[in-house]
């Protein structure tokens, strides 16, 4: 008798196959690292999108090693495709975030439209545990994160929902 056991590279892909229909789009946030979650996430998905600190010194700390990474997933994975990179912490008027989204093109080929700004409203989010758009829905990264949402709906051929039928 054959072992239908998951292995664990795909552990989560075979949890997700419930989800299938239900849904239109699941993002899963990864740790920046290429262990075990990372990978899973990977094995399981459809779409990659990398996000790069653009206005840091390390934001593509590890880029090649991502990409192989991705290469080997293919072999578990092969529908999987890089949508690009997402610049944050972005600001057009710095030098460095312009380098680094120049950097980003040629490493990873694209670059996702929407960039979504540093802004201190994020980690007030992160820490007050609520979502940014019920925190200040009016801020900047908040409308950049709804950008961000559109891009990808657009992007993925999806049915965009408005507010108010949520």
């Amino acid at each position: 008798m054959k072992d239908v056991t998951p292995r664990p590279s795909e552990e989560l892909r075979s949890k997700l196959e419930a989800a299938d229909g239900v849904y239109d789009i699941i993002l899963i946030d990864c740790p920046p690292s290429l262990k075990l979650l990372t990978s899973n996430a990977m094995a399981a998905a459809t779409h990659i999108i990398v996000p790069v600190e653009s206005g840091s010194q390390y934001g593509l700390y590890g880029a090649d090693d991502l990409l192989k990474h991705i290469d080997k997933i293919r072999r578990i994975n092969p529908k999987v495709s890089l949508l690009g990179a997402l610049l944050l912490k972005h600001d057009e008027r710095q030098t460095v975030c312009k380098l680094l989204a120049s950097t980003a093109m040629k490493t990873f080929g694209q670059i996702l439209l929407v960039k979504i700004s540093k802004s201190t409203k994020v980690n007030q989010a992160a820490v007050m545990q609520q979502s940014l758009h019920s925190l200040d829905r009016s801020s900047k990264v908040a409308r950049e994160f709804r950008e961000l949402a559109a891009s990808l709906v657009d992007t993925l051929n999806l049915k965009a929902v408005t507010e108010d039928a949520q």
